[in-house]
This record gives C-alpha cells, sequence and structure tokens, in this order.
C-alpha cells in the first residue's frame, strides 16, 4: 500500500518588509525558538544534492555537458531534472538523447567549469576540461569518462 502525503510548507521572515503570514491561513507565524524560518516563498532545498551532469551530442556531435542544479529521484526507476533553456535543451530537441552522470570528489573542479561556462560560448568545453567521452552504445549521446556514474536516457 502506498501512502501519499501532501505537505504544506510554511514559515516566516525576520524582515519587516517581506510576507510574514502564512499563505494557507493568512495568520502570522509564530517564531519557534532556536530555529531560523525562512517563509513559504524559500526554495526548498533537501542536502546533500548530487551533482548531476547532463551530456548531449550538438548538431555537429561535439559533447557538450552542463550541471543541472535542480535534479533528484522521482521514482523507482525514474529520475526528474528541471531545466531552463540551454545548449543542452537545444541538442535533446535534436537527438532526444542524453546521459546523466554524477561527479564524484575527484571531478567537482570540472563539474564546476560545466555549470559556469556554456557551450555556446565555448563549444570544445568538454575537451578544455581535461575530459574525454565514448559514444553510448544504447542512445545517442556521450558518455563522460571521468565520471564513476552514468546513465543513459532518452527523453
Amino acid at each position: 500500500m502506498i501512502l501519499a502525503i501532501l505537505l504544506s510548507l510554511i514559515g516566516c521572515k525576520k524582515n519587516d518588509n517581506q510576507d510574514t503570514k502564512d499563505m494557507n491561513t493568512n495568520e502570522p507565524f509564530k517564531e519557534v525558538a532556536g530555529r531560523t524560518n525562512f517563509g513559504p516563498k524559500h526554495a526548498l532545498m533537501t542536502t546533500p544534492q548530487p551533482c548531476v551532469m547532463i551530456a548531449t551530442w550538438d548538431k555537429n556531435h561535439t559533447p557538450d555537458v552542463m550541471m543541472a542544479a535542480w535534479a533528484g529521484q522521482y521514482d523507482y526507476n525514474q529520475i526528474v531534472i528541471s531545466l531552463s533553456k540551454h545548449k543542452t535543451t537545444d541538442n535533446l530537441e535534436l537527438t532526444g538523447a542524453f546521459t546523466v552522470s554524477f561527479a564524484d570528489i575527484n571531478t567537482v573542479a570540472e563539474s564546476d567549469y560545466f555549470g559556469l561556462v556554456s557551450g555556446n560560448d565555448v563549444p570544445d568545453k568538454v575537451a578544455r576540461a581535461g575530459f574525454t567521452v565514448t559514444p553510448s552504445p544504447n542512445v545517442d549521446a556521450p558518455i563522460i569518462n571521468e565520471y564513476p556514474l552514468t546513465l543513459e536516457s532518452r527523453w
């Protein structure tokens, strides 16, 4: 049996010019001793967050990798990734395929670079990071060899 629970997130902001009322009841929030309440408009962040890297081929079959800030497990065999418009999303429309890798302590600097630099500005950013790729045998996307875990995915 699966039990679904809906959570209502409430909080309090100490700044007088910000909303300090519960969005559901319009009642003022009560302070909790020893706690900081961030308020209902603050993004919910559970930690630790995985460092999720998405790799695609561009139209010239050049590998592109981006760091996705909002990603996590959705179901037993599904993940969810929230993306805005990027070169990677343009590439996804071309191929419908991508790989998802998870950075580790050995790839922190390169992964940060992938999150800071756009493939639109630096098309060879994977090579510049010193990384190598292998074409996935299962989907039309690159596998970044330096990442220890990679999921092969279709959109």
